[in-house]
This record gives structure tokens, C-alpha cells and sequence, in this order.
């Protein structure tokens, strides 16, 4: 029975996750709603809707919202499960006020960020917590987060 996932051994299925991250020096956090499911016996795939805040280089604050996709080899333990994978997140910026949108005076921004992700699967009961570390390209920072999942498959 794979736990990344935690399917059945004779059913793949998915589940429904919240997590939250933030970076090493707290200039960037952010939240994402996930869903998970298991195509084969050790490997796992992640689709995030994700929002998250914080500033620039130049000190200016940016919000973001976008999706991840993320693909993960595990190994397949029953109650500490060690996985890594790779990701990309896709997104943009939506910082602007309405009047700065009609004067023209408005800067939008698209992102498209691949990251390495190494983490941990706790297996409770129903509840799953997945402590992970993450490498964006936004100042050569770790960012650290977990996701939790209670409940059922669907």
C-alpha cells in the first residue's frame, strides 16, 4: 500500500490537501489548496491552485496566484514515507488597484519557476502531514511548508 497517495493496493484514488510554506529569511509565504494521486506504486503527482505574498527585489509587495504540477518518486513506506520530486509553478502577479489599471501605470507579471521539493510523509490514522522543503528561484532561499489531509479518498 503506497502512502503518498494512500491509495488502495488495487485502486488508484486522489485526495484533497491544504498546505502553507514560507522562506528561509520571511520575505515570501504563501497557501495552497492540493490534489494528489498515485499513477504507479512509487510515484505520486500533486496539482496546487496556489496564492501567495511578499516582496520583490526591489522591497515593493507581491502577490501571486497560480498552479503547481508537481511529480514525486516515493518509497513506498507504510507510516514515514521519504519522497522527492520536481515542480513548476505558473502564475502571475495581481497587485494592481483599478485606478493605477486605468492610468496605465499598472505593472502585471507572469512567473513560470521549475523547483526541486524533497519531504516526508507522517501517517496517522486518517491524518497525513507532509513536512517539505522546496528551491524557488526567489533570492537563492529554501522554503520550507507542510500539507495536511484528513479524511477519506475520493
Amino acid at each position: 500500500m503506497s502512502n503518498i497517495s494512500l491509495a488502495n493496493s488495487d485502486k488508484r484514488a486522489g485526495f484533497a490537501y491544504i498546505g502553507a510554506f514560507e522562506e528561509d529569511g520571511g520575505e515570501r509565504s504563501g497557501v495552497e489548496l492540493s490534489f494528489m494521486g498515485e499513477p504507479s506504486e512509487r510515484m505520486a503527482t500533486r496539482f496546487s491552485g496556489v496564492l501567495y505574498t511578499g516582496k520583490n527585489d526591489e522591497k515593493i509587495e507581491d502577490n501571486f496566484g497560480g498552479f503547481s504540477l508537481s511529480y514525486y518518486y516515493h518509497l513506498n513506506q507504510k507510516y514515514i514515507n521519504p519522497y522527492f520530486g520536481l515542480g513548476v509553478f505558473l502564475g502571475r502577479t495581481f497587485n494592481c488597484t483599478e485606478e493605477e489599471e486605468e492610468e496605465g501605470d499598472c505593472l502585471e507579471d507572469y512567473t513560470a519557476i521549475t523547483y526541486p521539493e524533497i519531504g516526508i510523509l507522517f501517517k496517522f490514522g486518517e491524518l497525513r502531514i507532509y513536512p517539505f522543503v522546496r528551491r524557488y528561484d526567489f533570492g537563492n532561499e529554501n522554503t520550507y511548508g507542510v500539507s495536511l489531509r484528513f479524511g477519506k479518498k475520493f
